[in-house]
């Protein structure tokens, strides 16, 4: 039994270079954070865990970031760019100046921050893969029975 949805995550999925196939990550996905940190330590990158941000530093004058300021006090420089992980609201709403995006464009950002201030983020989803030594037995659908019940 299946879905329109799930012939058509497996007809557009690719791994491997294999069109209609998809595959999981050994180890779990984990192993991808993984592999980016270690991509970005050998390009040079400083990684700092266990840390909070307070604020990302700016030059007004040029319009660009120039590091971040971390909760301890401690300020961090940075050498190409300033990336965030947070969500667009969290990184505009706290940890840049308010108003600091009104001076660009013309001030054409300003609708772009009332989206970002109005997005609904209350509806999140999660997927779990469990690998279990028999098949699950629920009410709705008693172990060995079909939904027609034969």
């Amino acid at each position: 039994v299946g879905s329109g949805y799930v012939l058509l995550h497996h007809v557009l999925g690719e791994a491997a270079g294999k069109q209609g196939v998809w595959a999981y990550v050994e180890g779990g996905m984990g192993r991808i954070s993984d592999a980016i940190a270690s991509a970005a330590k050998e390009a040079g990158a400083k990684l700092l865990t266990n840390c909070q941000v307070k604020s990302i530093d700016l030059d007004e004058r040029a319009g660009s970031a120039t590091g971040v300021t971390l909760e301890s006090g401690e300020s961090l420089t940075a050498r190409v760019a300033v990336l965030s992980n947070c969500t667009a609201h969290q990184t505009i709403t706290k940890l840049l100046p308010e108003n600091f995006l009104d001076s660009f464009a013309g001030g054409g950002f300003r609708s772009y921050v009332r989206h970002i201030k109005g997005f609904d983020y209350s509806c999140g989803s999660f997927k779990i893969n469990c690998a279990l030594s028999k098949l699950p037995d629920f009410a709705c659908l008693p172990n060995g029975r079909s939904r027609d019940g034969e």
